[in-house]
């Protein structure tokens, strides 16, 4: 499911986020490591400069670090995902 489609279905309908939450899940990893890759990626271009409060780069690199602490983090997401795999595998063998 897309990013986008996955947002505006927890905004538009409340009564399935529980089941929506394993794409949540997948949705905010995805963007939270892609973001920390590209602003990483930038901050080794510009340099040493990057990380004065002049430029917007040190603002950037602060924010997408924020969203690797935010629930649901990597692990909580894996583990998430896991139990989701295994529940699988189970309903098909039986």
């Amino acid at each position: 499911m897309k990013i986008f489609t996955t947002i505006k279905r927890n905004s538009r309908h409340p009564a399935d986020r529980s089941a929506l939450g394993p794409t949540i899940a997948t949705a905010k990893v995805t963007v939270v490591n892609n973001a920390v890759q590209a602003v990483d990626e930038c901050m080794r271009v510009v340099g040493g400069a990057a990380m004065t409060r002049r430029l917007p780069l040190e603002r950037y690199f602060r924010d997408v670090r924020g969203g690797l602490s935010h629930p649901i983090n990597d692990d909580q997401a894996l583990v998430m995902f896991g139990k989701g795999v295994l529940k699988e595998s189970q309903a098909v063998g039986e």
